[in-house]
């Protein structure tokens, strides 16, 4: 009985760590900051691109002018790559933000106007959002994302400076952050052995009492 009763409790007390271990969440970040010649200036009629991946070394930013390359590309400053494209997880938020800064630091200058574009890859390309952002005094912009096109961890995001006729229309990408909190979905397996566990622990209960009786 003694032997029975260690390996249920072995058994319970294993499906449940492991089912605790699964539960928790997740931060999955990638960043590309500010550093050495990875300031990304982007003036009227280019574009700052990042293609962020959280699952494999290899993602990247640069400065397109539609075309061509004409600054970059550049390796993330924080490259994530433990998100598993293949495995069932629980995405409970997807957050996208920005830092910009002026490129001409003038004093008198109304505030950038960008054009932000997201895609997303899964299966097939989709656009999450798209709309013009008018850059405010602290320079910051950030928003929530459709967790559902993340699954595969990659996203592209492009920062269009567009054509303004009253001011030169010109910004820095400081920062940019892609952030996810997921938890992996646990596995038949797992479930599978917490209820072993349970079961048998259960089955000694009763065995307890008919003893008793």
């Amino acid at each position: 009985m003694k032997k029975i009763l260690s390996k249920s409790l072995v058994l319970a007390f294993a499906g449940t760590f492991l089912l605790a271990g699964t539960a928790s969440a997740n931060l999955y970040q990638e960043v590309y900051a500010s550093g050495t010649n990875q300031d990304l200036v982007v003036t009227e009629g280019l574009q700052a691109v990042f293609n962020f991946d959280f699952s494999a070394i290899g993602g990247y930013s640069y400065v397109s002018d539609g075309v061509n390359t004409v600054q970059g590309p550049y390796l993330p400053t924080v490259d994530e790559t433990t998100f598993d494209p293949l495995a069932n997880y629980n995405i409970a938020n997807v957050m996208l933000s920005f830092k910009f800064a002026d490129y001409d630091w003038g004093s008198d200058n109304p505030g950038e106007s960008v054009k932000i574009k997201v895609t997303g890859e899964n299966p097939n390309p989709v656009v999450l959002f798209d709309d013009y952002v008018d850059i405010g005094a602290d320079y910051l912009f950030s928003f929530d994302l459709d967790p559902t096109y993340l699954t595969d961890g990659k996203l592209q995001t492009v920062a269009l400076a567009l054509s303004e006729p009253q001011f030169n229309n010109d910004f820095r990408v400081k920062k940019a952050t892609l952030e996810m909190n997921a938890s992996p979905v646990p596995e038949p397996a797992t479930m599978f052995l917490l209820g072993t566990g349970l079961a048998g622990l259960a089955g000694i209960s009763r065995k307890k009492k008919a003893a008793r009786t």
